[in-house]
């Protein structure tokens, strides 16, 4: 299943542009999934043993993708302490 995330751009890969991952579910076991995830940009799969680390993952593609999202708390925290 491929889920657009962030903001909508039709060039692929350019800054702005949807991040689309792809989550291949393996196994559901103790509750949770275990699996592989793509995603646009990079060739490599990346394993996951739980949803959590999943989403760990994602988001951090998210925030390495979008240098210009100022809503994160802690690099607030950091601009005030400079």
């Amino acid at each position: 299943m491929a889920l657009p995330v962030g903001k909508k751009n039709p060039s692929a890969g350019a800054p702005g542009s949807a991040d689309v991952f792809v989550v291949n579910v393996k196994f559901r076991q103790n509750a949770t999934w275990q699996g592989t995830v793509k995603w646009n940009g990079n060739p490599e799969e990346v394993h996951f043993r739980s949803t959590l680390e999943l989403l760990k993952v994602m988001d951090k593609v998210i925030a390495d993708n979008d240098p210009e999202d100022n809503d994160d708390p802690v690099s607030k925290k950091d601009a005030k302490n400079e």
